[in-house]
C-alpha cells in the first residue's frame, strides 16, 4: 500500500499534488502579469522560484503515481494503473513543461531585450575592436612594448566578453547562440595568435640593436603624466590608453594630437 512505500495515503498523496499544482501555477500567473516592469534581477529570481515549483509538481506527481500503483498492486500484484489514471498523470506533466516554456519564453524576451541584448554584443564588439588594434601595430622594433600594452587590453575585453557570455548564455534567443558563442571563441583563438606575435617584435628590437650598436631600453613601468586640454585634466599615460574622446595632448617636444593615445602612439 502506499502508506508502507511512502507513508501517505492516496488521497493524501493527490491532495499534496493538487497544492504543488496550484503553487507552479499561481507562480506561473505572477511572472506573465509582471514581467514587463521586473527588474533583471526580479526576472531571473522568480522564475527560478518557478523552476522549483515545478520540480516539486513533477515529484508529487511522481509520488501520487507510485501510490497509485502500489496500491493496486495490494489487491492484484500484475495490476497497473487504467487509462484515466494514465492520462491524468502524463497531462499534469505535459501541462506543467508547456506553461514553464511559455514562462520561459517571457522572461527571456524582457532580459534580453532590456540588458542582455545591448550588454553582450557590446561586450564582443569591445573586444573584438581591441583584436583588431593589437593586429594592426605594425611589427617594428620600437612597437615591441606598444604592442604588450595592446594585448594586456585584449586580455581584458575577452575576460570581459567571456563574463558577459557566462550571465547571458542561457537567455540568448536560439537565432543568435551560435553567431555569439562562435564570435567569442574566434577572439580566444585570435588573442593566442597575437600573444605568439611578440616574437616577432622581439625578433625585430634585436636586429635592430645588433644593425646599429644601440640598445633601445624598457619603457619604464610607470607613466608620465600627460596634461589635457579637455577639461584641463591630468591624467597618467596608462589612463589615456583606453580613452576614446578627442584630445590634445602636450608630450614634449611638441604638439600632438589623438583621439585615442594608443592608436595613434602604439609604443607607449
Amino acid at each position: 500500500m502506499a502508506e508502507e512505500i511512502l507513508g501517505k495515503s492516496v488521497q493524501q498523496l493527490k491532495k499534496e499534488r493538487t497544492i504543488a499544482k496550484s503553487s507552479f501555477t499561481r507562480q506561473a500567473k505572477f511572472i506573465s502579469r509582471g514581467a514587463s516592469s521586473m527588474l533583471q534581477v526580479e526576472l531571473k529570481e522568480e522564475f527560478t522560484k518557478l523552476s522549483d515549483c515545478f520540480r516539486k509538481m513533477l515529484d508529487a506527481n511522481d509520488d501520487y503515481r507510485i501510490g497509485l500503483e502500489a496500491d493496486i498492486k495490494t489487491e492484484d500484484e500484475d495490476g497497473g494503473l487504467d487509462e484515466l489514471q494514465e492520462a491524468d498523470i502524463d497531462k499534469s506533466v505535459k501541462e506543467g513543461e508547456t506553461k514553464l516554456e511559455e514562462i520561459r519564453d517571457i522572461v527571456q524576451t524582457n532580459l534580453w531585450s532590456k540588458y542582455g541584448g545591448s550588454e553582450l554584443p557590446v561586450a564582443i564588439l569591445e573586444a573584438e575592436k581591441a583584436n583588431d588594434k593589437a593586429a594592426d601595430v605594425p611589427v617594428e622594433s620600437a612597437n615591441l612594448e606598444g604592442y604588450e600594452v595592446h594585448l594586456v587590453l585584449l586580455d581584458k575585453r575577452i575576460k570581459e566578453a567571456i563574463s558577459a557570455m557566462s550571465t547571458w548564455e542561457r537567455w540568448i534567443p536560439v537565432e543568435l547562440k551560435d553567431e555569439l558563442g562562435g564570435r567569442v571563441k574566434d577572439l580566444r583563438a585570435s588573442y593566442y595568435r597575437l600573444e605568439l606575435r611578440k616574437a616577432e617584435f622581439a625578433t625585430a628590437r634585436t636586429i635592430n640593436e645588433q644593425g646599429t650598436g644601440v640598445k633601445l631600453l624598457p619603457q619604464p613601468a610607470t607613466f608620465t603624466p600627460i596634461t589635457c586640454d579637455a577639461g584641463n585634466r591630468s591624467m597618467d599615460e596608462g589612463a589615456l590608453r583606453e580613452q576614446t574622446w578627442t584630445c590634445k595632448v602636450q608630450r614634449d617636444p611638441s604638439l600632438m594630437y589623438c583621439e585615442a593615445a594608443v592608436a595613434r602612439f602604439p609604443t607607449w
